[in-house]
């Protein structure tokens, strides 16, 4: 199956015992190897924002609907969005919003 980047994201996102975590907010890319870093997951309203970083490999399924994950994830101790340094990755929806400008 094939998903472009406007349906992955906001695509809600739940573990596979059925817990909504929130939405994909974002992509992080691994430009070396051409691949995801991880899936940056928001839950929340307007008053908080918990972040989940979900890495490939806790991915069980996406479909048109929505992405499956495993019970295992955990909330990210910031509540921003998170971009590794250390890491030569990308946020995908970083370079979208500055193709778009």
């Amino acid at each position: 199956m094939q998903i472009n980047i406007k349906k992955l994201l906001l695509l809600p996102v739940y573990t596979e015992g059925g817990t909504r975590l929130g939405k994909v907010g974002d992509v992080v890319l691994d430009i070396d190897n051409h691949s995801v870093w991880h899936y940056v997951v928001y839950s929340g309203g307007l008053m908080s924002k918990d972040t989940y970083l979900i890495r490939p490999v806790q991915v069980k399924s996406i479909t048109a609907d929505k992405m499956i994950v495993e019970e295992n994830v955990t909330k990210e101790p910031t509540k921003e969005k998170v971009i590794p340094t250390t890491n030569p990755a990308k946020s995908l929806g970083n370079i979208m919003s500055r193709e778009d400008s």
